[in-house]
């Protein structure tokens, strides 16, 4: 009996410490209506003794909707997605394009829009911006489209609010090529854009 017991510990402790976190795709394995936002995964915090001292938004899994139809192409980092009969706004996540007013603006908006040239689109949702908008990362086709924005100089790395920060090699390439707003000799960020527009 007394060599069983370490076992016993092991096992027991294991149990207590481990949570079972589930997936995205455990999520979509068991539910085959439309993701809304108000259906977060739930937060599992494997120890107690932390959970008040924890930041709860570092537990929370992306929300993934897929097949999302191109309904409008606002701006080159804002697109109306329509599933059913309900529409999603969504911001792209970590990036800033050209003001529609802003030199680029209009190329950036036209770039956007041949990226979602097959009309269907995956949104892999993080969070709801003061507007309304859902911000999240796309992807069409296998095509990362928010780094694609960056990489094709159609877009700013969004530095107030980047989290991935491999975005910045992307960006770091398109101005040794000069590719898209970086072919002007000193563009303007949006957020200076439009801050000196508010002035």
């Amino acid at each position: 009996m007394k060599s069983l017991l370490p076992l016993l510990i092991l096992i027991i402790s294991f149990d207590v410490s481990s949570a079972y976190r589930p997936t995205v795709e455990h999520w979509s394995q068991g539910y085959s209506g439309a993701l809304v936002l108000d259906e977060m995964f739930p937060v599992f915090i494997s120890n107690e003794s932390n959970a008040s001292g924890s930041n709860p938004d570092q537990f929370q899994q992306p929300l993934v909707i897929k097949g999302l139809q191109v309904e409008k192409v606002i701006d080159g980092d804002t697109v109306y997605g329509l599933l059913g009969d309900k529409t999603y706004k969504i911001r792209l996540a970590e990036i800033d394009a050209p003001e529609r007013d802003q030199p680029f603006g209009r190329q950036s908006k036209i770039f956007l829009r041949k990226l979602l040239v097959d009309g269907e689109f995956d949104a892999h949702i993080s969070s709801e911006d003061q507007y309304g908008r859902y911000i999240a990362r796309l992807y069409s086709n296998g095509i990362d489209i928010n780094r694609k924005m960056v990489s094709e100089g159609m877009a700013w790395v969004y530095d107030y609010y980047v989290i991935d920060k491999t975005f910045y090699l992307n960006q770091e390439d398109a101005q040794k090529l000069k590719k898209g707003i970086w072919s002007k000799r000193y563009p303007a960020p949006p957020w200076e854009w439009r801050k000196a527009r508010r002035r």
